[in-house]
């Protein structure tokens, strides 16, 4: 079944636009990636995850997304990663969210964001993790279980 799914309008890729434009449109944004939550929530854990709000905007000392598992739970999105094409954009938000799946339903292990439980569920949903100590990224397992999703999704 092909899902109709749009959050989205335009290019490929989002535009890098001024500062005070990029500001105006993170609401936009936010909402936009919100859409992003609950189509994985929805096509990955049969939206048996608690809501995750998702905010645009840098994180001290953080260079890439991040979840924070606070009341509600938030996954920070910093602007500069909204360039990045949205296969790539999709894929860091569904690495996100397996955080907010292991807060909720897995094992956490102390001073261990990456533990061996999420880098199975990362593999088991079609992310292949390149671990550089305790930072992890992914690649897309061409095939796997996202790349097939991904692929059904109608992005016009």
């Amino acid at each position: 079944m092909v899902k109709e799914w749009n959050p989205w309008r335009g290019s490929e890729r989002y535009s890098v636009a001024t500062p005070q434009a990029q500001a105006s449109n993170y609401a936009q944004d936010e909402a936009r990636l919100s859409a992003v939550v609950v189509w994985i929530n929805e096509t990955f854990f049969d939206l048996s995850l608690p809501a995750c709000a998702v905010r645009v905007g840098q994180m001290e000392g953080c260079y890439g997304a991040l979840y924070v598992s606070s009341s509600p739970p938030v996954i920070y999105v910093p602007p500069h990663m909204l360039a990045i094409e949205r296969r790539e954009l999709v894929a860091m938000m569904l690495h996100e969210v397996l955080h907010h799946w292991q807060h909720c339903a897995g094992t956490i292990t102390a001073g261990l964001m990456h533990n061996e439980e999420f880098l199975n569920q990362m593999r088991a949903l079609g992310l292949n993790p390149i671990c550089d100590g305790d930072q992890v990224g992914q690649t897309i397992i061409r095939g796997g279980r996202f790349d097939r999703a991904f692929k059904q999704l109608r992005l016009s």
